[in-house]
């Protein structure tokens, strides 16, 4: 038995925290058809953040600002495909990849003898037989068909499936589909599947000449750092004689012809989601007397609305004092309108000269929220030249513009304010005037605070760029070289009024990238072990300054306050290592160090060594010898790491402003100040560590995969408030990330116009706890406020709950004072973890002839979040809770007094006689006591509904070659015990507010319809 050695390495996964985002962005395609895929799945590999790629196959998603990261992107019928995240660049278009391979061939073709062939060297095959496939699903397998070895003559036939199995093949040796001639090479199958094409399908765009045989298609995997970047090799087979072993292989000089067009046009209907339960049984008022909005009354702890009318003057009296007219009813939430969006885009990809191919695409969709007076509008078009061939080098050149203008995007609290004014909105009054408030002097009118808000938002970006390799025998260089440019303007605050002061800011933020890198990967190729070196050198200038002025006023005192700040980043990379694969093919290690330089960092702040180890080993030959049974769908990985990142230069979340002011001021709450780097700022470093087995069944029915990883992120930066209202960034401490994910799938293929369908389960936990704070404070607030607020605390998950309590003794007992209600404790200490236990996400995918249908179900077991929301509703009236408890009399809370006595006093919590201050809500203020708004956030979710419709494809006699209809809906529902708005609510839309919920936005619901024709 031959003897295995396996190295165990562990690594880790990704940081999921608080630290600075960027958002990843791109469009996934049909292969080479140039056509988008909807629905493509995109995920942040070993985390739970992930999207859909919408009906244009362009996905958007925020990430956490790391080293090491990547990409997975995975669709049925497709390769899984697997993309690095360089430090360098926010966007990555993805061409998927069919089962098999891309269905491409040659021209202008030479000849070349097979060098690596050798006739000694054996090999057990297991082959498959089919027809093409094509993105409408997979045709018949072709069986009881007989495939021959040329060489020795022996002759299998494949089974129902396609199948066919072959002991003892050289890598000389060629397989003939006896019935149609068609000829593939054995060598280089190292993985043993090898799957036959009789009838190839090519991409109009590329043209074949009639005598091409064939095509072979052959992977290998590598290790876990670049898990399943696959090595393509894609070879022509013609003039195959008696005992000329011959083949063409492709040298990539192949003529494109033609041109393809195609035109997406979608409409969307988004409604308003899940928002908190409001009552509807009593009035404005207090003391059981209605008051109006001539009395400045907030509350509505009036008289039940049954039992009022309206007067000659409008106002509500006691039935039998007034008109006769009964009290109406209104509900505040019809200010919410259906946002219907619409969306256009154009593709165009031409056949140029040589072998090019020119892009064209333009776009223009316009987003109407649920909310009154908001919207997004953006417009964009690019142009590219791929596969420019001049001598031996491949070249490609683009250019990228992009321009959007949002009203009432989320900036400060100033849409929080607005849906407050929603939701305190007595039952008995109507908004519908769009001009008074329920109480004036204290509230706005929802529709004229929106229409009246000057909060503006717009962007541009333009992005160029150049990249161009060559291949040398062994050795392969490229070159890249970009240039992104962004604008942003920002107009936003409130006017002045009775209720709030003016504030008022106009910021204008540029931000420039210039990047450049060169790599260099070479293969040596005198031994059977393959070895390749790789050496790599990048260089990035980032530019941003911004440009703000701010004024306030309030009555007769106002101040000016204008800020510029310009700050400049030089970074250089130096990346080195090696890959090496052992003869036998299945097992792959990669080393690799990086050097990091940068100007605002300094040299000494840390160890300038940034080494990689990852290990792929596919366990054939140890299964093999260990239960005598041949299986080489196992691979275990494993790697680890050490990376560096640095804070953006000018910090993109100000969430820590906020947490100046009491939860009750939040409507005051702004974005200020600015937030910089500095040169001092040491740079966060990143300890990982991972290892994980995946699983493949012989048939590809079944897969699986188990990861376990480890993360330690040191010098953790987070802005901090150290005197005054300045923050300022600091490097406050240590985190460590850990957890697992395993997930499952099925797939049943469909042969013909069979029903066929893939199922995929994912399970995965995913845990942090600081581990250190610097410096002489214990916490670090993140988001929030004075009185409740998401913390850095040693010992404590990454944003734990941190808020008021009340007051208990050393036995845990809740003291109770002389009035019979629990005594607060001022004191912050810690009242939830907003991080879920796990979470558990299924997607079915069904295909039938030329339909397909899938959802995803998701579900998020535990974490906490903090009704901030439900707190005011209920201090003023107007929550279902404080409606249906109102009544409670001589209700005697469980504790003890301040002499350890047991509790025996009995209260009313709404007694009309008293004064509205001992209410069992208002007394405790407007937010009440933290620890009693914590609330379960477990939930299920029906993220995703799709409907996809080919009604015909590839009609080459029509004037459309294709057409494709899609439905999708998206937040159908969501079931959670959780009382406020979507669970995933963000506070003033940051991510260090997760957990904390103030009059949150709700999601939308949506349904879209979309038109794809190709012509």
């Amino acid at each position: 038995m031959r003897k295995i050695q396996l190295i165990s390495i562990y690594l880790l996964l990704s940081i999921v925290g608080y630290a600075q985002t960027r958002t990843i962005t791109g469009t996934v395609y049909e292969g080479y058809n140039y056509e988008t895929l909807i629905g493509c799945s995109v995920i942040l590999e070993g985390t739970t953040t992930g999207t859909i790629t919408d009906i244009e196959g362009r996905y958007s998603l925020t990430i956490p600002v790391k080293d090491n990261q990547q990409l997975r992107f995975s669709y049925l019928g497709y390769e899984t495909e697997y993309v690095r995240i360089s430090e360098t660049t926010n966007t990555y278009d993805i061409r998927m990849r069919e089962y098999g391979g891309y269905r491409r061939v040659v021209r202008n073709i030479r000849r070349a003898q097979v060098s690596n062939a050798d006739p000694h060297k054996v090999k057990d095959i297991r082959g498959r037989l089919m027809q093409n496939y094509t993105s409408d699903g997979w045709s018949k397998a072709i069986e009881n068909r007989e495939i021959e070895v040329l060489s020795q003559g022996i002759k299998v036939k494949t089974d129902k499936k396609g199948y066919f199995y072959l002991k003892a093949v050289t890598d000389a040796d060629y397989l003939k589909d006896v019935a149609t001639g068609e000829t593939v090479l054995v060598a280089e199958v190292t993985d043993s599947v090898l799957k036959i094409y009789p009838d190839p399908v090519f991409s109009h765009l590329t043209t074949s000449k009639k005598d091409t045989l064939g095509v072979l298609f052959m992977t290998n995997n590598m290790p876990a750092s670049y898990q399943n970047i696959y090595l393509n090799k894609i070879e022509d087979i013609k003039d195959l004689g008696k005992n000329k072993f011959s083949m063409t292989q492709a040298q990539d000089k192949y003529k494109t012809i033609g041109q393809k067009i195609s035109f997406t046009s979608y409409i969307d209907v988004g409604i308003a989601g899940k928002s908190p339960k409001l009552q509807t049984k009593y009035a404005q008022g207090r003391n059981g007397e209605w008051q109006g909005a001539d009395r400045n009354e907030v509350f509505s702890w009036g008289p039940a609305v049954s039992n009022l009318e309206y007067s000659n003057n409008g106002n509500l009296v006691p039935i039998g004092e007034g008109n006769g007219a009964p009290a109406k009813q209104y509900d505040s939430k019809d200010f919410f309108k259906t946002g219907i969006s619409f969306g256009n885009y154009v593709n165009a990809h031409f056949a140029t000269f040589g072998s090019s191919i020119l892009s064209l695409k333009l776009g223009q969709n316009r987003n109407n929220s649920t909310i009154q007076d908001a919207y997004k509008e953006s417009y964009n078009a690019s142009i590219t030249l791929e596969k420019i061939r001049t001598g031996a080098f491949e070249s490609e050149v683009g250019a990228l513009f992009k321009t959007s203008y949002g009203r009432l995007t989320q900036q400060g609290a100033n849409l929080s304010s607005l849906l407050h004014s929603v939701l305190t909105t007595p039952v008995t009054f109507d908004n519908g005037d769009k001009q008074s408030s329920y109480a004036p002097g204290y509230v706005h009118n929802p529709y004229m605070l929106a229409s009246e808000l000057p909060d503006r938002d717009k962007n541009n970006d333009i992005l160029a760029y150049l990249k161009t390799k060559r291949r040398f025998s062994a050795v392969e260089t490229s070159a890249m070289l970009s240039y992104d440019k962004q604008w942003n303007k920002k107009h936003s605050g409130i006017f002045e009024s009775l209720i709030l002061p003016e504030r008022l800011s106009y910021r204008n933020m540029h931000s420039s990238n210039i990047m450049a890198k060169a790599d260099m990967d070479w293969q040596i190729k005198k031994y059977d072990t393959k070895i390749n070196g790789f050496l790599s050198y990048g260089f990035k200038h980032t530019e941003e300054k911004v440009n703000r002025n701010d004024h306030y006023s309030s009555g007769s005192t106002e101040f000016y306050f204008s800020e510029y700040n310009k700050l400049i980043r030089n970074a250089h990379d130096i990346k080195y290592g090696t890959r090496i694969i052992n003869r036998d093919g299945d097992l792959t290690v990669e080393a690799y160090n990086k050097h990091y330089f940068s100007n605002t960092a300094k040299s000494s702040d840390y160890v300038n060594l940034f080494p990689e180890l990852g290990a792929s080993w596919n366990m054939e030959r140890f299964i093999e010898n260990l239960f005598d049974r041949y299986n080489r769908n196992f691979i275990l990985y494993g790697s680890v790491g050490r990376s560096i990142g640095e804070s953006s230069l000018i910090y993109r979340n100000p969430a820590v402003l906020s947490t100046l002011l009491n939860a009750k001021d939040f409507r005051n709450y702004s974005e200020y100040s600015e937030i910089y780097s500095y040169k001092g700022l040491k740079p966060e470093t990143y300890l990982k560590s991972e290892i994980g087995l995946r699983y493949h069944s012989p048939s590809n029915k079944f897969s699986g995969e188990a990861n376990v990883f480890y993360y330690n992120t040191h010098n953790y930066i987070a802005p901090v408030i150290e005197s005054g209202q300045t923050a300022t960034l600091n490097n406050v401490g240590r985190l460590r990330n850990y957890g697992y994910f395993l997930s499952a799938g099925y797939t049943k293929y469909s042969y013909g116009s069979g029903l066929g369908f893939e199922i995929k389960l994912n399970f995965s936990q995913t845990k942090n706890k600081v581990s250190a704070v610097y410096g002489d404070r214990n916490i670090i607030s993140l988001a929030g406020f004075t009185d409740i607020q998401t913390v850095f605390a040693k010992g404590q998950p990454l944003g734990a709950i941190y808020g008021t309590t009340y007051l208990r003794n050393d036995k845990g007992q809740q003291i109770i004072d002389a009035e019979g209600y629990p005594m607060v404790d001022n004191v912050l200490k810690k009242i939830g973890d907003p991080t879920p236990d796990f979470i558990l996400s299924l997607n079915p995918t069904f295909w039938w002839k030329n339909f397909t249908f899938s959802f995803v179900l998701e579900y998020n077991h535990g974490g906490d979040r903090w009704n901030g929301t439900q707190a005011i509703l209920d201090y003023q009236g107007m929550s279902e809770n404080s409606a249906r408890n109102r009544d409670i009399k001589q209700y005697i809370f469980k504790g003890v007094d301040v002499a350890g006595n047991v509790n025996s006093t009995p209260v009313d919590f709404y007694n009309p006689n008293l004064p509205l201050s001992e209410n069992r809500w208002v007394r405790y203020g407007t937010t009440g006591v933290g620890e009693e708004y914590i609330q379960d956030a477990s939930f299920l979710r029906l993220s995703n509904v799709m409907l996809t419709y080919s009604v015909f494809r590839n009609k080459t006699h029509r004037l459309f070659k294709s057409m494709k209809v899609n439905a999708q809906a998206q937040n159908l529902f969501v079931i959670s015990p959780y009382k406020g708005v979507d669970p995933s609510s963000l506070l003033f839309g940051y991510s260090s507010g997760f957990g904390l919920d103030l009059f949150n936005l709700p999601s939308t619901r949506s349904y879209s319809l979309s038109l794809t024709l190709e012509f």
